[in-house]
């Protein structure tokens, strides 16, 4: 365990032992517990006074510590979803038990001596691989056996019918094949689930309990019909890509197998949904689904899948959570077109090689016991989101870096160490602070709601695809809204001199990587290009710096006479545009502080706009009325909440209002200007 894991578990056993009411809780539940830090814990557990229920489920036990048993005030005792193949004599020591949770283990069998706690009310031995049973004639307070999903268990034992207090039995998914004759005299039975076994007809033996309020006899005539029901009602869907869900009808092997040539005739499907079944083997023309996209094998028996599913070449989505693999075949990675794997809840040791999964976008690995990620898991460069929780990676591959369109990122539950620690904090604080900070920065520049929702759409479009940039030797591809989303939260506009610099060339750049017009594809290609490799390499300030100059140099300042510039606009029936009224923001230069006045200031073409209020170049061919829109669009600029003080704003004869409580600058028509040419304030 690392050291956030023994924190959390110090913490739990204190927060119990401070608990006021009398009968006290302790949750151990999912912490990714083995048997050694179990045992070094038990001296504290210890001291919990008035304990009645302890919850160990979800951890990585395989064996109990001696002393668990002295806890004799035990109520409640969870052992669920660990790697248990037998359990100790010892039970019948806790003496006050009333309910025990073993499912989802490996046990093969249960000790002789368990069926001696008298007051065991709840038996839940589910999930397992159980051989047979004890002798159970203890139980005589016994309500609920749940015994399902055990598929080696063949037969109950005869003496089921002293458990006179049983009120609810399951056995699905077992191979039973005979029901006891003194299962009738069961007379408290309520609710009985048989099936998914070798019964196809409905036994006599319990038909005769008076108070049998639910019967249900899975994967027999009544779970056929509903399969049958099911696979006609997709054959009849309409819609071009049918979905056909047999999930939760306890299906074993064979019913599927039976069901193929059915499941065969519906044209179109696209997606298949056979969680929560007893399958462990998947028939061979599942395959010959070539149109699938989604499949869900969730919540099954399987301990390994076929080579196959590199034939399902559609394949976008699979799911095969809550099994028991070990490994993944081969060949899977070849599945070129999938997005999305999910096989988190197994006992996953190893992965293959995943360098064929181009596309894929979401993997979830969690809750297995895999040490290691692969090291072409650098390769996925399309991945947004990882989840490896409850394993026992220690450190990280050396492609981890290349991972660069990650938005989500768990690693908890792990045996990570510092090194590797600290690497996924700076990753995850990074992804928090991109989107913060690219959200300030959207905000900062289009203050309008309207026009920042439509420049969003813009920027989540699909189409806008992807880009590659070089890291090292390797070519690393990289969403175009990832490579916009971190441009955004490099811009630095905290300060007013800073909007001087780079808000007039972040919008131009912005719109360029985010236009839809067909004509300037080549031009958005290459923007983002640059801009994800001015990231990469950490410059984008110079970036930033160099396309304002360009710009200038495609409107110099001196061939813009202002009081031309307005006279052709009036002569074009605008009227009084508010062309002399400009914000000018000067940045001074360390090597000459007499440099060009167009550093600083807003430049307005005589021929068609304002180009510095425009995010893209202006041909010289637009017209006046284009100077108008514009600059209405831009009456108000926001600016950052925080400005320096020794930030120099120059300033035309235009209104302009900069108290202290409010920091904006309006730009405002006033065509009785007490003089018609702007004056540049320096320092």
């Amino acid at each position: 365990m690392n050291k956030q894991q023994l924190k959390e578990l110090s913490r739990r056993i204190e927060e119990a032992k401070k608990q006021e009411q009398q009968e006290k809780r302790l949750d151990l539940s999912g912490l990714s517990l083995n048997n050694e830090a179990l045992l070094r814990a038990m001296s504290e557990i210890e001291k919990i006074s008035g304990m009645t229920e302890l919850d160990l489920g979800g951890n990585n036990l395989n064996k109990l510590p001696s002393n668990i048993f002295t806890l004799i005030n035990l109520k409640r005792l969870k052992l669920d979803r660990n790697k248990f193949t037998d359990l100790p004599e010892e039970f019948e020591l806790l003496d006050n038990l009333e309910k025990l949770d073993v499912s989802h283990n490996r046990l093969l069998y249960l000790p002789d001596k368990i069926g001696r706690s008298s007051n065991l009310k709840d038996l839940n031995v589910s999930n397992n691989e159980l051989l047979f049973l004890p002798d159970l004639s203890g139980f005589r307070k016994l309500e609920r056996l749940d015994l399902s999903n055990n598929r080696y268990l063949m037969k109950l034992p005869e003496e089921i019918g002293n458990l006179s207090k049983l009120t609810k039995l399951n056995v699905i998914g077992t191979g039973i094949e005979d029901i006891p004759e003194d299962l009738k005299l069961l007379n408290n039975l309520e609710r009985a689930e048989v099936g998914l076994n070798k019964l196809f007809d409905e036994p006599e033996e319990i038909d005769n309990p008076s108070n049998l309020k639910a019967l249900n006899f899975s994967n027999n005539e009544q779970q056929l019909k509903e399969l049958s029901r099911r696979i006609e009602e997709a054959k009849k869907q309409e819609q071009q890509e049918k979905r056909l869900d047999l999930s939760g009808l306890s299906l074993n092997n064979e019913a599927l197998l039976r069901a193929m040539s059915e499941i065969e005739k519906i044209s179109g499907m696209t997606e298949l949904d056979l969680g929560g079944n007893n399958l462990n083997k998947l028939p061979s023309n599942i395959f010959t689904l070539i149109n699938l996209k989604r499949l869900k094998l969730d919540r099954n028996k399987f301990t390994d899948l076929p080579e196959e599913f590199e034939l399902l070449d559609n394949l976008e989505k699979l799911d095969v959570s809550h099994n028991r693999l070990l490994y993944l075949p081969d060949k899977i990675g070849r599945s070129s077109n999938l997005k999305d794997l999910n096989v988190s809840n197994n006992e996953l040791l190893f992965l293959p090689d995943l360098s064929g999964f181009r596309k894929l976008e979401r993997l979830d690995l969690s809750t297995n016991n895999l040490k290691k990620l692969p090291e072409d898991i650098g390769n996925l460069s399309n991945l947004t989101k990882l989840n490896v929780n409850g394993n026992l990676i220690k450190n990280l591959p050396e492609g981890f870096e290349l991972l660069k369109n990650l938005k989500a990122l768990d690693f908890r539950k792990n045996r990570l160490s510092d090194e590797a620690f600290n690497t996924i904090k700076d990753i995850t604080e990074k992804i928090k602070q991109v989107h913060q900070k690219s959200d300030y920065t959207l905000r900062t520049l289009y203050p309008n709601d309207k026009e920042l929702e439509e420049i969003r759409l813009k920027i989540e479009n699909p189409d806008l695809g992807s880009t590659s940039i070089t890291i090292g030797d390797k070519k690393v591809e990289i969403f175009s809204k990832n490579v916009v989303e971190e441009f955004l939260s490099e811009i630095p506009l905290g300060t007013r001199s800073d909007i001087s610099l780079y808000y007039l060339p972040a919008k131009d750049q912005l719109m360029k990587m985010i236009n839809d017009d067909s004509n300037l594809i080549d031009v958005r290609d290459l923007t983002l290009n640059k801009v994800a490799q001015s990231l990469a390499d950490g410059n984008i300030k110079d970036y930033l710096t160099s396309v304002d100059a360009e710009r200038r140099k495609l409107y110099p300042l001196s061939e813009l006479p202002i009081e031309s510039a307005q006279s052709q606009a009036e002569s074009q029936g605008i009227g009084s545009a508010p062309l002399t009224s400009q914000k000018v923001l000067r940045r001074e230069s360390t090597e000459d502080k007499d440099s060009q006045m167009a550093d600083a200031q807003l430049q307005i073409k005589a021929q068609g706009t304002v180009s510095s209020l425009s995010a893209s170049p202006v041909s010289p061919s637009e017209t006046g009325v284009s100077v108008n829109d514009r600059l209405r669009q831009m009456t108000i600029v926001q600016l950052p909440a925080q400005p320096q003080a020794d930030s120099q704003v120059a300033v035309s004869t235009s209104s302009v209002s900069t108290s202290q409580d409010e920091q904006k600058v309006h730009i405002r028509n006033n065509s009785s200007s007490q003089e018609n040419s702007p004056k540049i304030l320096k320092r």
